[in-house]
């Protein structure tokens, strides 16, 4: 089965990486699989709201700040405490430009998915809404490429459509057709 989807996000990337997994959101569920949305919009809100939420490029904006304090760190080891404050307040500042930064890097992915053994659920059941980690953890157990969540009401804001929401567990499934920069107020959907 090949899906044409859409993926929402402020990060760059031109693949799937299982070590980002859970960035955006930390449920369990997000940290299970890859998401994706069958509508543009549903997938235009999650990317809005990660681009109010992280850091673009948030994998460089944390090793910066980790150096730094590590370089602050082995300074204070040395007795250098006026470089050790230098750079603790460098890290402090780059966090708060990027706590203070405006929303930034918000993209949606046109993406196509391949399943070769999807689970599909209807989304409007709420013992899987509500418990999604656990049925996603159940559905790889038992075997499944992916989790296919029908018609489900899913969104960062709740403004977005019901639609399909599909559920990845191998990134090698995912091909990334098309990277679409998104503004704030957009409203078109593009064709797949």
């Amino acid at each position: 089965m090949r899906l044409a989807l859409f993926h929402g996000t402020n990060q760059a990337f031109d693949r799937f990486d299982p070590a980002m997994l859970g960035l955006n959101t930390s449920n369990a569920a997000s940290r299970a699989a890859f998401f994706f949305a069958s509508d543009f919009e549903a997938a235009r809100d999650y990317a809005l709201f990660a681009a109010r939420n992280l850091v673009p490029d948030q994998d460089a904006h944390e090793a910066r700040v980790e150096r730094l304090l590590r370089d602050a760190d082995r300074a204070m080891r040395r007795g250098d405490n006026d470089r050790y404050e230098r750079l603790i307040l460098e890290a402090e500042a780059l966090e708060t430009r990027a706590m203070q930064a405006d929303p930034a890097g918000a993209r949606v992915l046109t993406c196509t998915v391949t399943l070769e053994n999807p689970v599909e659920f209807d989304g409007s059941a709420r013992e899987v809404v509500c418990d999604l980690g656990a049925v996603l953890t159940a559905a790889r157990a038992a075997g499944h490429d992916g989790v296919i969540l029908r018609g489900i009401h899913d969104t960062p804001t709740g403004q977005g459509p019901a639609c399909d929401h599909v559920a990845v567990f191998d990134p090698a499934r995912i091909e990334i057709l098309e990277v679409l920069e998104i503004a704030e107020e957009a409203e078109t959907e593009p064709a797949i």
